[in-house]
């Protein structure tokens, strides 16, 4: 944290710094600081593409609610690609503790989106609900 107040400071933005604060944080378990860093790539010019969001979202099950601040904010592009990033969030729900009360709070807020689950949105549900990583 103190190299990249150092670096805010002292340098032009640039995106590998800010994907190695992002990463770094939610393994620290701060989502809230990840998803911060990751809006502040985006404003200064770094928007991130949706296999990133992909990333960034299975990583952010335990901090859903700042996962859908993302894809509210972040999530733009076609239904099928803003479906996918739900799905990632929902998969990710399955790390951490009442995996499926958040697996169901990202599904709802799918379908308040305007989105239509359909059998990824299933599949995703399901597996975040039996905790399975992949499915043989």
């Amino acid at each position: 944290e103190r190299l990249y107040r150092d670096f805010k400071r002292q340098m032009l933005p640039n995106p590998t710094i800010f994907s190695a604060v992002i990463f770094g944080r939610i393994s620290a378990c701060d989502g809230e600081g990840a998803a911060e860093a990751l809006f502040e790539m985006d404003d200064a010019g770094f928007v991130p593409h949706h296999r990133f969001l992909h990333r960034f979202l299975r990583l952010m099950g335990p901090f859903h609610d700042k996962g859908l601040e993302v894809i509210r904010r972040l999530g733009h592009g076609p239904p099928a690609l803003r479906q996918r990033l739900f799905h990632a969030l929902m998969e990710g729900c399955m790390e951490g503790s009442d995996s499926s009360r958040r697996a169901f709070e990202v599904r709802t807020a799918l379908c308040e989106s305007g989105l239509e689950p359909n059998s990824d949105t299933h599949f995703a549900l399901v597996k975040a609900i039996a905790g399975l990583a992949s499915v043989e």
